[in-house]
């Protein structure tokens, strides 16, 4: 079986643009890059089933040039498109509005076996980045983004360590950075969502009545979190919540869990809300199960 990597990143601008980007030639030639002493001379794309799609990446002094293409597979506007490379290798991407205006993009692809996987990964991962500078900046070109410092941004009070705390956190979510750190506040994005976080002192204490929501739609992904956020002193909650090593209070939830608990059967509703109330980290088979009544 082909090796699959995955990268993603979270865009700073509405998801219609950002499949615009992503699939007109025009935009194209504006990203598909890895590095500024490379561009993309030309790009086509004839998005359909059956479509071919083409780009030539050249290096701006001459020394290299190759050209990129397949033909697409599936294509589901604003939601996904896979498509199938040149020399018999897949890959897919999927878009996802994660707000009005920032959309996450995921990329799998098989990897080949020339290089290393790190590599091919690091060079994914690159122009998808390159894409994601040339989204945002077309976007507020336009007006579909005025600024890309959000209006609102949760401000948490730490008795110390924010530097570290803003790292940790960076290094837990997959589309996540570290915006800024000095002596007394860091700054963190996670998942398109900035956090401030002060180096306040003991006169305060933060408490679940303030939590942090994580939207989480597969059972691996709640796993994987839940063990990096109760690590090093963190701790198990009721109901999906925990507390991390620095106080902050986090709910890993599935969708399905809301959509369950306000069910118009309300027996159904119930029993999914009976066996919430019995889990620590949520399980998210067995909550499909009690609402089943099995």
């Amino acid at each position: 079986m082909p090796v699959e990597i995955t990268v993603s990143t979270v865009v700073n601008a509405p998801l219609q643009h950002t499949w615009n980007a992503w699939t007109q030639p025009e935009h194209i030639t504006q990203w598909n890059f890895a590095s500024d002493d490379w561009h993309c001379p030309s790009a086509e794309n004839d998005l359909r089933v059956g479509g071919a799609f083409s780009s030539r990446m050249a290096a701006k002094d001459g020394s290299a040039a190759f050209d990129f293409g397949g033909t697409h597979t599936d294509v589901r506007p604003l939601e996904r498109i896979a498509s199938e490379m040149g020399d018999g290798r897949k890959f897919s991407v999927n878009f996802e509005a994660v707000s009005n205006d920032h959309t996450r993009v995921t990329e799998t692809f098989e990897a080949e076996s020339t290089h290393s996987e790190d590599m091919q990964r690091a060079g994914w991962q690159a122009i998808l980045e390159s894409f994601k500078r040339h989204a945002e900046s077309s976007a507020a070109q336009r007006g579909f983004i005025t600024s890309t410092t959000p209006k609102i941004t949760p401000f948490l009070w730490l008795e110390s360590r924010a530097e570290e705390a803003a790292r940790f956190y960076a290094s837990v979510f997959p589309n996540a950075e570290v915006l800024h750190s000095d002596a007394q506040i860091a700054t963190v994005r996670l998942e398109g969502q900035e956090f401030h976080l002060l180096n306040g002192g003991a006169h305060f204490k933060l408490s679940p009545a303030f939590s942090i929501f994580v939207q989480c739609h597969t059972q691996a992904e709640i796993d994987d979190l839940w063990t990096k956020l109760t690590a090093d002193g963190g701790k198990e909650s009721q109901c999906g919540w925990l507390e991390d090593k620095f106080g902050v209070s986090w709910q890993l939830c599935p969708p399905l869990l809301v959509r369950r608990l306000h069910d118009p059967d309300p027996e159904k509703a119930t029993r999914v809300r009976d066996a919430m109330m019995q889990m620590h980290k949520l399980d998210i088979a067995a909550l499909q199960r009690a609402y089943d009544g099995a």
